[in-house]
């Protein structure tokens, strides 16, 4: 059965979900596919309102809305099923799909549909069955518990059983515990019950030995006295002098009886009838019996060495056993004097020996107890270090912990900002692009509107000021009349003028380029446009200048040649300062950082307060920051008016005795003045102390700002500043040229100047990477100390090192603001130098700290090198360079300590290459691309530089 019903879900009516006969009151549970079936054969009206998710909420929502239907069909449904049903129980989920499956079969033979089976139901039975539907609905909700309560008690239940574990195991580590400690105290206390038993049996030896102290001296036997020893000793001689006599006499005996001469002369007689009988014998048989008779005697004397021999072995080893009977005997005798000697003590030396021998004992046994102790002292501190290392293990987890807890924290926040940025760009394009369309609607209205009214066609000067003011943004409804402007005019009135001013410059705009109604007219035969009118175009031109008089240009700067003008830019945590930190050290080239440029003005101010500063450093300030100056001195002088006339009189006396200032403190003194009000610093403050920052570096030396500029702003301010060019100034400039006539004599325009810097360079971390390196910051500092928190650090490549205190928390706070605020402002200051200067490089700074310098070094050195060849082919040319960029030497400023140089770009004869295509000659072609760092180029392997070994010697780099 089950086959079937799959069959007729999967092939006839081809649920959404594909049914398997294994997991159908799985499926079914929810009441979605329920709901689905009943959809296909429209009876389920409502079925979007059903939801295909398992919770409770979307059980009890699918059940209550499909019980009407199982109701209209016939189905035996009731709560109990329902219940069944949500529950998976086994077969509940077959029976209510079988029951339907017979009941939808007969709808479709009789051909039934839900409209007509509900208008064929009698009122009473439908009646009945809006009250069953109430009564089902309220019992549903109180059988079927919300997802809440079911959520609620799930973590209870989890809770509940971690409590009970947590507190198993605090019963069995304190079971265990007291466990051990009991074992430890038996093991103690037998210890010291057998560590007494010792003592006690000591003690008892020791009186036994001191009450047996006197002994009684024994008489010698008589066997044992002088005379008595040597007379034994005597027979001991007299004894073994006959046994060697007998040894002898025995000796010459077994020799003569073993002598061969004998033995030849017995043998002769005894075989001497023989020899008559064996003459007659064979000389074969005689030859054999002389060489058996040969063989003998051999035989006998070999017999007779090896018996001689074993002789001589038993007779030494006589000797040599009487030797040591000798010498025992001899330490026998010593030991019975020695021990008659110690006899004859006294009682009283017997009772010292043994009081010292107590003395020796005790000490053995102090001593003994003092290694105990010294042994208990070393597993106690044992264990104190043990316990030590667990807890600092434990604080290192746990801030390990903490850390990566922190770290999600702040990943969480930035991705936060980034969806609120993401959705802030989405709501401005979508609010831009409803402007647009509202206007193009307007416009389309508009037109519609005029045909309708007037039944012709649109002039064309009329669409051109409409599209004129649907392009510039202006509403082209409610445009009322306006003659002047009254003396408080209202918005409305505003935009009015706005739109008149627009149409005007329209007018203007169509007269100077002879379009609109100022068209040449095409009536008749094709004439050319007229030539131009050289007197026409002097009028206009004189004109214009007289309207609009040109202001004088202004000089550009003139500054020390320099053989490096770069600048490093890049995220919070890029590594920026790091990396230029040890190019200072190496090659002592000039690394200036806003921040502490700022911090060195304050504290030049600070010093002119107080009169220290050194009168080398006291300089004017420019005409323009004199005025400044000048307007800031009025309104406090205004401000302090208001105070009273009292407080007047000192401040001019002050002001009497008031000492000279240098640029820096004046430049510290405005920067106090706008933090005191709560103020950034303004954009051209900042320029100005940079650029007076760059006039004290020497000449033919170079220097890279750290992290400046910041936006566009900053850069056009330091182009202006550094270059005196103004790129606003030239646009107006173009836009004001008329094209009604041109003046052959007019002067021709200058060619646009070189940029400024060299290079800028940035260094590409992702904001992932930043978080994590502030992160890891963080850890370490908070792992170091608390010394940590506030960091102090000196400015590289400062004549006067200024300590800044740096607060790493305030850091951390501000890092995703200044990541939004970086990711905000670089769009438009990557196209400025890369598009209009084409002085950008990126590099991937996600590398190693000296991977990074390696990289950076070398983009620098091929900056370098690349001004000089522009500065050769300026030279070429016969042109003065505007800017000098010729490389010579770099010579180093005074350093605290001569620190060698760690360039590694002529290591094994290599170099690390950089593809850069920002160089003096091909940066003003349009078709220079933006630079990328390459690897390993053939270019690099020609290059060879020469860096000094101190820190006093120039640094010399040739090509």
């Amino acid at each position: 059965m089950s086959d079937i019903l799959c069959r007729w879900l999967n092939v006839e009516l081809r649920l959404s979900k594909t049914v398997d006969p294994r997991s159908i009151s799985k499926d079914f549970a929810n009441g979605y596919l329920i709901g689905e079936v009943l959809h296909k054969y429209q009876l389920q009206g409502d079925f979007d309102l059903f939801l295909k998710s398992n919770t409770a909420n979307s059980k009890l929502n699918n059940f209550t809305l499909m019980e009407p239907t199982l109701q209209l069909l016939g189905v035996s449904f009731d709560l109990s099923m329902a219940q069944a049903v949500m529950r998976e129980q086994h077969g509940a989920a077959t029976r209510l799909l079988y029951q339907l499956f017979i009941l939808l079969q007969k709808k479709r033979k009789a051909g039934l549909t839900g409209t007509a089976m509900e208008a064929m139901q009698p009122a009473a039975t439908a009646c009945l069955h809006r009250v069953e539907n109430d009564i089902y609905s309220e019992r549903l909700r109180t059988v079927v518990k919300r997802e809440a309560d079911l959520k609620l008690q799930k973590i209870a239940l989890k809770y509940e059983m971690k409590g009970r574990e947590i507190y198993d195991k605090s019963v069995m580590a304190h079971f265990v515990e007291e466990q051990k400690r009991q074992k430890v105290q038996e093991e103690m206390r037998l210890q010291d019950i057998e560590k007494h038993r010792h003592v006690r049996r000591k003690q008892h030896e020791m009186m036994t030995r001191i009450q047996t102290a006197i002994i009684q001296i024994p008489k010698p036997p008589p066997n044992r006295t002088l005379k008595a020893l040597e007379k034994q000793q005597q027979n001991r001689k007299q004894q073994e002098a006959q046994k060697v006599h007998m040894e002898i006499a025995q000796f010459e005996k077994n020799r003569k009886k073993l002598s061969p001469a004998g033995a030849f002369g017995t043998s002769s007689l005894s075989e001497a009838p023989r020899s008559h009988g064996s003459q007659l014998q064979r000389p074969e048989e005689l030859a054999q019996a002389n060489s058996e008779y040969i063989q003998k005697i051999r035989q006998r004397l070999e017999e007779d060495a090896a018996a001689r021999q074993q002789r001589e072995k038993r007779r030494r080893r006589v000797l040599v056993e009487q030797l040591k009977a000798h010498e025992a005997q001899e330490e026998a005798l010593r030991e019975e004097q020695l021990v008659e000697r110690l006899t004859r003590q006294s009682q009283l030396e017997r009772r010292l020996a043994v009081q010292l021998m107590q003395l020796r004992q005790q000490k053995d046994v102090l001593r003994q107890n003092r290694v105990f102790r010294e042994r208990q002292y070393q597993e106690q501190r044992l264990r104190d270090f043990q316990e030590a290392l667990e807890r600092e293990a434990a604080l290192a987890r746990q801030a390990s912990l903490d850390h990566a807890e922190e770290t999600r924290k702040e990943i969480e926040v930035h991705d936060r900002i980034a969806t609120e940025r993401a959705q802030a760009r989405y709501k401005k394009h979508s609010d831009s692009c409803r402007e647009i369309l509202e206007q193009i609607v307007d416009l389309a209205t508009k037109a519609g509107e005029y045909r309708l009214l007037t039944g012709n066609l649109i002039p064309g000067k009329l669409m051109r000021e409409w599209k004129e003011l649907m392009f510039c943004g202006k509403l082209l409804y409610d445009s009322g009349s306006l003659e002047e402007l009254p003396a408080d005019p209202t918005p409305e009135q505003f935009i009015e003028v706005e739109k008149q001013e627009i149409l005007n410059n329209q007018d203007y705009d169509e007269y100077m380029s002879m379009t609109g109604e100022w068209t040449w007219p095409e009536e008749g035969e094709t004439k050319p446009p007229p030539s131009n009118n050289n007197i026409l175009g002097h009028v206009v031109l004189r004109l214009q200048t007289i309207v609009n008089p040109p202001k004088p240009d202004t000089l550009p700067p003139s500054f020390p040649r320099f053989t490096l003008k770069a600048c490093v830019l890049g995220k919070l945590f890029s590594g920026k300062t790091t990396c230029l930190t040890r190019i200072y050290k190496a090659h002592h080239i000039h690394i200036l950082s806003a921040n502490v440029l700022i911090q060195e003005a304050l504290a030049a101010h600070q010093l002119g307060k107080l009169g220290r500063e050194s009168p080398e450093s006291c300089e004017t300030l420019p005409a323009k920051d004199i005025d400044q100056v000048e307007t800031d001195t009025e309104m406090e002088e205004e401000s302090s008016q208001d105070s009273g006339p009292l407080a007047q009189e000192p401040q001019q006396q002050g002001a009497k005795k008031k000492p000279k200032l240098s640029v820096r403190a004046q430049h510290g003194a405005a920067v106090e003045k706008f933090l005191r009000k709560g103020k950034s610093v303004p954009d051209e403050l900042l320029v100005d102390i940079v650029v007076e920052a760059i006039r004290a570096i020497p000449a033919d030396s170079g220097w890279i700002l750290d992290g400046f500029p910041v936006d566009l702003t900053q850069a056009k301010l330091l182009e202006k500043a550094l270059g005196g060019s103004d790129t606003g100034k030239e646009k107006k400039r173009r836009n004001k040229r008329s094209n009604l006539s041109v003046d052959s004599n007019a002067p021709k325009e200058a060619p646009p100047p070189s940029p400024v810097l060299d290079l800028a360079l940035l260094l590409d971390v992702s904001d992932d990477h930043v978080l994590d390196r502030a992160a890891k910051q963080a850890y370490e500092e908070e792992s170091s100390g608390p010394a940590g928190a506030g960091e102090e650090c000196c400015a590289p490549g400062r004549e006067h090192n200024v300590v800044i205190a740096r607060d790493k928390s305030l850091e951390k706070r501000q890092i995703q603001h200044r990541i939004t605020a970086f990711q905000d402002t670089w769009p438009k200051l990557e196209k400025w130098f890369s598009g209009k200067q084409n002085i950008l490089m990126r590099l991937n700074a996600e590398m190693s700290e000296d991977m990074l310098f390696r990289k950076v070094e070398s983009i620098l050195y091929q900056a370098m090198m690349q001004s000089e060849k522009g500065e050769e082919v300026v030279l070429d040319s016969g042109k003065a360079p505007a800017v000098s960029t010729a490389l010579v030497q770099v010579t180093p400023v005074a350093v605290p300590a001569p620190t060698e140089s760690t360039s590694t770009l002529t290591q094994e004869g290599l170099t690390p290459a950089v593809k850069c295509s920002s160089s003096k000659s091909n940066s003003r072609s349009p078709k220079g691309s933006q630079s990328n760092v390459e690897k390993n180029t053939s270019e690099g392997k020609d290059v060879h530089r020469k860096l000094s070994k101190s820190g006093s010697g120039p640094l010399l780099i040739s090509a």
